[in-house]
């Protein structure tokens, strides 16, 4: 576990990035990163679920690049989560949002990074927001996959 910028990021296998070498980064199963808030106004985008969620989750992660491995984990980490609200507003933070704010540096530097967190406020209410667009990320070479999330 390393801290940056008052955001923990929890790595599985209870790793050290900066002691890895790029043999052992391709062996990582995953980055797990739980961030402290969002800009509110970002909350009126996004998507309000309240049923399947496991197929909105399964649709989103594709969109954004997510392999199956890699959406099963995210899914079987969030799903809990998103089950114990009856409604929540869910919204995708990626990469370029991302490193505006919270810059993630990796040594050897990655040919291609997908950083995603999401993003999950439990309301009681119906609420009008515009869907978010979600861009889609194109691994090449050497990819470095982060996710993780906050809850309000």
């Amino acid at each position: 576990m390393f801290i940056n910028n008052n955001i923990q990021h929890f790595v599985k296998n209870v790793m050290d990035l900066e002691e890895k070498s790029l043999e052992n980064l391709n062996n990582l199963d995953f980055l797990a990163d739980f961030t402290t808030n969002l800009n509110e106004e970002l909350m009126n985008l996004g998507k309000e679920i309240t049923l399947n969620m496991i197929d909105f989750l399964e649709e989103k992660l594709d969109i954004i690049g997510l392999n199956p491995r890699e959406r099963n984990e995210f899914i079987m980490y969030w799903l809990p989560i998103l089950e114990n609200n009856e409604k929540s507003i869910v919204y995708f933070e990626l990469t370029k949002e991302r490193e505006r704010g919270n810059k993630l540096i990796i040594t050897p530097k990655p040919d291609s990074m997908l950083r995603v967190s999401i993003h999950i406020k439990k309301v009681n209410n119906k609420v009008n927001i515009k869907e978010q667009k979600l861009e889609t990320f194109k691994r090449s070479g050497f990819s470095a996959i982060e996710w993780g999330g906050m809850t309000y």
